[in-house]
């Protein structure tokens, strides 16, 4: 297994900064790796190989943003080990905000993606709290009466949840 440094692999295509559109793109890549024999959805693994795991498969295990860099990394394979630091700064940030969001932990997510500038003036954590209050109103810690469910636990919830994250987002403005 080749363990990769930062900023080796390029994505074709770039990841949106908003989150509603950030989401999308990872719930319409999940969707489509889901079709492909050659890799599995496991939540824990970015972008693993299973046979450098030991099993002796040639599949490759992705989570919800490893979806991202199975469908759209530029000459890297499902042999190919990669984590979020096999790419630039900006993307692994993404990265790790999906990450964030797919385990119902928002407020990080935002963190990850909040514009640089704001946090240089001193401002992310009143940018963020804005951006909850706005989008969820003040009802931002329980989502009022829509049950999270993990990919895990429930695929089909899983989905409506990201979904749901992503028409909150789209409606304020993110």
């Amino acid at each position: 297994m080749t363990l990769t440094t930062r900023g080796t692999y390029e994505l074709t295509v770039k990841i949106p900064g908003k989150p509603s559109d950030l989401i999308k793109l990872a719930v319409d890549d999940m969707i489509a790796i889901e079709r492909r024999t050659r890799y599995r959805i496991v939540m824990c693994d970015w972008h693993c190989p299973e046979g450098d795991a030991g099993a002796g498969t040639d599949v490759c295990e992705v989570c919800f943003a490893g979806s991202i860099m199975a469908r759209r990394t530029k000459e890297a394979g499902h042999r190919t080990c990669l984590t979020n630091s096999s790419f630039s700064a900006d993307d692994s940030n993404k990265f790790i905000a999906l990450d964030s969001f797919r385990r119902g932990d928002i407020r990080d997510g935002l963190r990850r993606i909040v514009p640089r500038e704001f946090y240089v003036k001193g401002e992310g954590g009143v940018w963020i709290d804005s951006v909850m209050l706005k989008t969820f109103g003040n009802d931002h810690w329980n989502w009022g009466d829509f049950v999270y469910a993990s990919y895990n636990n429930d695929r089909r919830q899983f989905i409506r949840c990201m979904r749901f994250l992503i028409r909150k987002f789209k409606a304020a403005g993110y």
